[in-house]
């Protein structure tokens, strides 16, 4: 899984374990997100511009299937993403800056 995030988020996902540092809600990742930072951010719909790119190995069956991003926060979505909720642990394998 992918997932387009903060620097902060970042560091708290790796000090955790734990994908968004364990916080409570809906988490969202993609099979793969986009490696320009504006384009990531239109396809999935973010309220800011991500900071870096992770790869990351979770547990089978924690996210749903694929479906397709609407538009939100001004942008126009589009892209694909998965959803869970809960505790979900990580590992991660990969980060890019964007």
């Amino acid at each position: 899984m992918q997932r387009a995030m903060s620097n902060a988020e970042l560091k708290n996902t790796e000090d955790t374990g734990l994908l968004r540092g364990g916080r409570e809600g809906t988490h969202y990742a993609s099979d793969a997100v986009n490696n320009d930072a504006g384009r990531a951010q239109q396809r999935l719909a973010l309220p800011q511009k991500p900071e870096v790119k992770a790869t990351m190995q979770v547990p089978k069956g924690k996210f749903s299937e694929a479906q397709k991003v609407e538009p939100a926060n001004r942008m126009p979505g589009g892209g694909m993403e998965r959803t869970a909720t809960g505790k979900v642990p990580v590992k991660i394998k990969k980060v890019k800056k964007y």
